[in-house]
């Protein structure tokens, strides 16, 4: 056990040891400093001294209380026996005879706090800060913070500053509500998800509660659904079951937000059931038209012939033949013809493959590199001729362009001088 250091005492007074008694007291020990807690079967507690501890073979116990009294208990009787902690008794056996000085104290706040006593630390960094007021980590342990006024708990110091304490930290309310603000919504979108998982299982195994879970679906109309119909969506692709998607689509239907509005577009575009994709634009001409538009409008580009999907520039299209928009016009007659970078076609050994956007890709065989070329897109066509009610210039870049400056580009005014 470890003991503090024994200092010569024999000239000092006893003021110093005020604090230590009333630290004493709080840790309910004294008098009573050498007793056990005896904790009976019928719930009731008694502390006393042990006397007859040593007798390992008694069936009866005695016990000393602190005003003297002695009690004998069977043994049968006691549930359980706190012991004091051996380094409390230490402390009490020993601390009187410590010197008043702060070095002492220091040593006695170490050895506490490694006893894991820290009602006995916090008293002597007490007489320590008496003894002197400038030791900054006593101050700080002792929960104090320094300010231009002088050492004030930090409790103190941080409400002045309209701080809350929350989770251990000092912040400020409005982080608090925040926090607690998006902890509820994550609570509430994974309760949320976990109803429509299971509503879905039900729906697939079609068993006596699909009925109710079609009804959930169909009553569904909470914006934070929308992630997890999303990521439904996307993973169904592979599975194939347009008439699940087509449930799903109706939800986000339902809900018009612009989440789901962007739900809708990717759908409409990566989705391989054109019926699926065709219902899609079909709400969108419903409702977040504006918002469909300039989505379908950005897919229109060509800047990049690695990356750039011509599949995805027809989808693109033909939603906007059904949105219709003439501010459409000049994207769909840039993207008339569009560069694609290709393998080839097939040789001896190789192997075509298509791509999840629709495109097809051939395995190369030995040296064979991708080449360049440009691609006619009919969807881009029909969608302008749709908007346009123009059909004579089929894919002549140059010649829809003449056509559009003559009938959208703006009028100069004639411009008179004087004379």
């Amino acid at each position: 056990m470890m003991k503090i250091k024994l200092l010569d005492l024999s000239n000092h007074s006893g003021e110093f040891f005020r604090p230590f008694c009333a630290c004493l007291c709080v840790l309910g020990l004294g008098t009573v400093a050498q007793a056990e807690v005896f904790t009976l079967n019928n719930g009731s507690v008694i502390t006393a001294e042990w006397l007859n501890a040593e007798d390992k073979a008694a069936t009866v116990w005695r016990l000393r209380q602190s005003d003297g009294i002695e009690l004998e208990i069977p043994r049968g009787s006691v549930k359980s026996v706190l012991s004091p902690i051996p380094s409390t008794k230490s402390y009490i056996d020993n601390v009187g005879k410590v010197s008043d000085s702060i070095d002492a104290h220091r040593k006695i706040v170490d050895w506490s706090v490694k006893q894991g006593l820290m009602l006995v630390a916090d008293a002597h960094r007490d007489r320590v800060v008496e003894l002197d007021p400038d030791d900054k980590s006593a101050w700080a342990a002792l929960g104090y913070t320094q300010t231009s006024s002088g050492w004030i708990r930090k409790e103190t110091y941080w409400k002045r500053k309209g701080m809350q304490s929350k989770g251990g930290r000092w912040r400020f309310p409005q982080d608090i509500v925040a926090e607690e603000q998006e902890l509820a919504s994550k609570t509430q979108m994974s309760e949320l998800n976990r109803r429509i998982e299971q509503a879905i299982r039900d729906i697939k195994a079609d068993n006596k509660k699909a009925s109710v879970a079609r009804q959930y679906l169909r009553d569904l109309t909470d914006p934070m659904a929308i992630p997890k119909l999303r990521d439904l969506m996307v993973a169904d692709r592979k599975n194939s079951n347009s008439d699940f998607r087509m449930a799903i689509i109706e939800v986000a239907g339902r809900i018009k937000t612009p989440a789901s509005t962007q739900m809708l577009v990717d759908a409409a575009i990566f989705d391989p059931d054109t019926q699926v994709a065709d219902a899609c634009v079909e709400l969108l001409s419903q409702y977040g038209t504006e918002l469909a538009i300039s989505s379908f409008m950005g897919r229109l580009t060509n800047r990049d012939p690695a990356k750039d999907s011509q599949a995805v520039i027809n989808r693109a299209a033909r939603a906007l033949s059904t949105l219709g928009d003439e501010r459409c016009i000049p994207k769909l007659i840039d993207c008339l013809v569009t560069r694609h970078l290709i393998i080839p076609p097939p040789q001896p050994g190789t192997q075509a493959t298509q791509t999840s956007d629709g495109s097809v890709n051939f395995a190369p065989s030995g040296n064979q590199k991708p080449v360049e070329v440009r691609l006619p897109n009919q969807e881009v066509l029909g969608t302008l001729q749709t908007i346009t009610k123009e059909s004579g210039f089929e894919y002549d870049k140059d010649a829809w362009m003449n056509w559009y400056a003559q009938n959208f580009a703006p009028q100069r005014p004639d411009v008179y001088r004087d004379p």
